[in-house]
């Protein structure tokens, strides 16, 4: 359901707060009070998105440990998938699961999420089209968003877009 009266401002993450896109307006109000659209918040959490999803961690065992290690800074992001076959649909069904698991420990604005595999394109192209499906939850904002994920394996770069 997506936000109608203009309540309470839209609180951005703490990393649009510590940014300061625009230096040369002066205002009483901090930036992020001046940051109230909800296009504003789906356009952070996409880039928030992106930079989860482009991090590589080298530490693929601690992430699946049961321990406080697996939700830490050591295994913020995806394990290395230059090796991966994204041309299988059981390594798909592997990915899809891996990036639920990566958004569900450290995207805590996205809720009920769901990937799924748009399309791959063949073995030597590399790259998979992927369909992330969830609940943006920031307070008083609960709205459906759909994320079009582009991931490259060969140089492990990953491009979100929103969804139209």
């Amino acid at each position: 359901m997506a936000r109608t009266d203009p309540g309470p401002p839209l609180v951005p993450s703490l990393l649009d707060r510590l940014f300061d896109d625009e230096p040369d307006v002066t205002s009483g109000d901090p930036l992020w009070a001046r940051t109230r659209s909800a296009r504003d918040i789906r356009e952070g959490v996409r880039r928030d998105l992106e930079m989860l999803l482009n991090t590589v961690h080298t530490r693929p065992g601690l992430a699946s440990s049961d321990s406080e290690l697996a939700v830490s800074v050591l295994t913020y992001g995806l394990p290395d998938l230059t090796m991966r076959a994204l041309d299988d649909p059981v390594e798909q069904g592997l990915l899809c699961e891996l990036i639920r698991n990566t958004i569900g420990r450290f995207e805590p604005r996205l809720r009920e999420v769901h990937v799924s595999v748009r399309k791959a394109e063949s073995r030597l192209a590399r790259t998979i089209q992927l369909q992330i499906d969830a609940v943006l939850h920031v307070d008083p904002l609960i709205e459906r968003i759909a994320f079009d994920t582009l991931i490259e394996a060969t140089g492990g770069n990953c491009v979100v877009r929103t969804s139209s």
